[in-house]
């Protein structure tokens, strides 16, 4: 996920705590909290998720929602023995490169800068 952006998406995933079998139409009915770098639950503004199919709903966030280096969904159904989970649960976001670091990168320091950048990046250190 990308640091502090807007129009980004979560997709949680529900089913029944009796036999794990795919939960649908029940959108109204789920809800879910952001827990931003460690601190207090918050709720997300896009109150109920859009159903997308099989049991797989989706959250739109707004760019304050994905401020923070790691952030833990905590979704939940109002509708007895449904279970939902995030798909991922928690996701460590990442800052793309800005224009100066492109711009930089014309120069073999700053090359190595963007470099090392990508690396954390995709590299998994991040």
């Amino acid at each position: 996920m990308l640091k502090n952006i807007a129009s980004q998406k979560w997709v949680v995933y529900a089913f029944l705590r009796t036999d794990n079998t795919p939960v649908t139409g029940d959108a109204a009915n789920i809800t879910a909290n952001l827990r931003i770098d460690g601190s207090a639950a918050n709720a997300i503004d896009d109150t109920n998720p859009a159903e997308l199919e099989d049991g797989f709903y989706i959250f739109d966030l707004t760019q304050a929602e994905t401020n923070g280096d790691c952030i833990v969904i905590c979704p939940a159904s109002t509708t007895a023995n449904v279970q939902v989970i995030g798909c991922p649960m928690a996701t460590w976001t990442f800052d793309l490169a800005t224009p100066a670091e492109i711009g930089s990168a014309v120069s073999t320091t700053g090359f190595w800068t963007l470099l090392v950048k990508a690396f954390a990046v995709f590299g998994g250190k991040k």
